[in-house]
């Protein structure tokens, strides 16, 4: 792993590889495993001491040890596990059962959980027309989802054609529609569509911004 500092005082050496990953983070180290297994010469330049970005642990001024960013891990896929064998190497994937609550002025809460049913349930028991709001916004959002990563698969593209490229996938001109609405308009201005209850856009708005 070569430091700021070191590769600042050879960068003749850079040279010597066919990739060079700017950034030592969990996603820098993903590419760069790829790369090399792949066969290629990777180099990672990391700013930090330590890799992995978000996902190291820190120490505050009190003692207690925590980590910036564990919920970004839960977004990884599969695949990158078993590609890499992670398990392996000491990783173990521990989900909590309940990811979000929100306590509100009126009374009652609002809870996201780990799983689809118990939070449909609990935004329906809080109200019956927020949960069918939650309903559509899965349904879309996962239409959106799934050609996202299909697209993702084809490789690298940019902002400029990816509706073109959306749009030619299995869920046609309305995947391309929708990614063009959430890429450019402001997820709150999203969320008003389907929502009306300020507690449950204010914790899914938390959701969304999770590891931006």
């Amino acid at each position: 792993m070569a430091t700021e500092e070191s590769t600042h005082n050879a960068p003749k050496e850079w040279g010597r590889y066919e990739f060079i990953i700017v950034g030592g983070g969990h996603n820098g180290l993903v590419t760069a495993a790829y790369l090399a297994k792949s066969g290629f010469k990777v180099l990672v330049v990391e700013k930090n001491s330590e890799v992995g970005g978000t996902l190291i642990n820190m120490t505050d001024d009190e003692g207690f040890t925590f980590s910036p960013g564990p919920s970004t891990i839960n977004n990884i896929r599969p695949e990158i596990i078993t590609d890499l064998k992670l398990s392996n190497h000491g990783l173990e994937m521990m989900k909590a059962p309940i990811t979000h609550y929100t306590p509100l002025k009126a009374g009652g809460s609002v809870e996201l959980y780990d799983d689809y049913a118990d939070t449909l349930e609990s935004i329906s028991n809080f109200s019956l027309k927020e949960g069918e709001g939650y309903k559509k916004f899965i349904e879309d959002h996962t239409t959106l989802q799934n050609s996202f990563r299909e697209a993702q698969d084809q490789g690298p593209w940019s902002v400029t054609d990816s509706a073109t490229l959306v749009s030619g996938l299995y869920y046609g001109q309305k995947s391309a529609q929708m990614y063009l609405d959430r890429a450019t308009a402001p997820i709150a201005k999203v969320f008003n569509r389907y929502f009306t209850s300020e507690g449950l856009q204010m914790t899914l708005l938390n959701e969304a911004i999770k590891g931006t």
